[in-house]
């Protein structure tokens, strides 16, 4: 297990607790290094999603190097980072955005 695998950032429980009061399923990710660090899903869409601290050192705030190779290497959408609850919102509104006709009708 590499030194990361373990250690989450200050605010990865804030996080987590925003999106699961904005409705949201939210699901830690624990794979290969370098994986985000959240699966979260609402309104039938799901975004991978690596959390990040807003404040303190500054190879803790952005993504490290197997971060960005597994991003690069992704097929799919790629991950959303999170800082704030602010990103949260915007996470949120931006997946409500993302629904289809058929996901939005009752």
């Amino acid at each position: 297990m590499s030194r990361y695998a373990r250690h989450t950032d200050e605010n990865h429980r804030a996080i987590v607790n925003a999106l699961r009061m904005f409705g949201c399923t939210v699901e830690p990710i624990q794979g290969a290094t370098g994986t985000p660090d959240l699966l979260v899903g609402i309104f039938g869409v799901t975004e991978l999603v690596e959390v990040k601290p807003m404040v303190g050192v500054k190879a803790r705030r952005e993504l490290r190097e197997t971060q960005v190779e597994w991003h690069e290497r992704w097929r799919g959408r790629r991950p959303v980072v999170v800082r704030t609850l602010n990103d949260c919102a915007a996470l949120v509104a931006r997946m409500r955005g993302s629904m289809t006709r058929s996901e939005a009708a009752p």
